[in-house]
């Protein structure tokens, strides 16, 4: 197995074979492990990305080796996420506890500085809410265009996440850039 793990993370080869496993990557995702894009639109997104989107979290571990703490955090998609934001918006828990667990940075910034806690607002995933609180997760962050993570749950109608936030502190008056509320 060990074997098998090495020649995926470390060879095109493997990452081509995973990636046909795991199913196609959404349209312009494409960044591999070293923080370059390996090419233009229509690559496929690298191994430990597809991994994440689909909760796999052994196989994340596996693709990661001794990654941890800020090394974590340095790893981005060509749109510009992290694997916590990849986890968090796509609802995975169990790979949101694990990152935490290696260090993986809590408040890290995407591409639009929205932390890992907006995405999970955004698309109302409680428990992945739930465990970034518990890392004490800044829910007065603004993101690009104002917006908290409060904002973002709201926006979406996400009732429980609001909650969650407001129980953690959230303000209820935080503007966003345009002076709304």
């Amino acid at each position: 197995m060990n074997q098998v793990m090495n020649f995926v993370a470390q060879s095109a080869e493997g990452q081509r074979v995973l990636g046909s496993l795991l199913g196609p990557a959404p349209p312009g995702l494409s960044m591999g492990m070293s923080g370059a894009p390996p090419g233009g639109p229509g690559v496929a997104e690298a191994p430990v990305f597809q991994a994440a989107r689909q909760g796999e979290v052994a196989v994340v571990e596996r693709l990661l080796g001794p990654t941890r703490g800020t090394e974590l955090s340095a790893h981005l998609s060509q749109a510009g996420d992290t694997l916590l934001h990849v986890a968090c918006w796509e609802g995975k828990s169990r790979l949101v506890r694990m990152l935490l667990a290696r260090g993986h940075d809590v408040h890290a910034l995407s591409r639009n500085k929205s932390t890992p806690l907006h995405y999970s607002s955004w698309n109302g995933h409680s428990e992945s809410v739930k465990i970034l609180l518990e890392a004490d997760a800044d829910t007065e962050r603004h993101m690009q265009g104002g917006d908290t993570a409060l904002h973002q749950a709201a926006w979406n109608g996400h009732a429980e996440v609001a909650r969650l936030l407001l129980d953690s502190g959230a303000s209820m008056s935080a503007t966003k850039e345009d002076g709304v509320r």
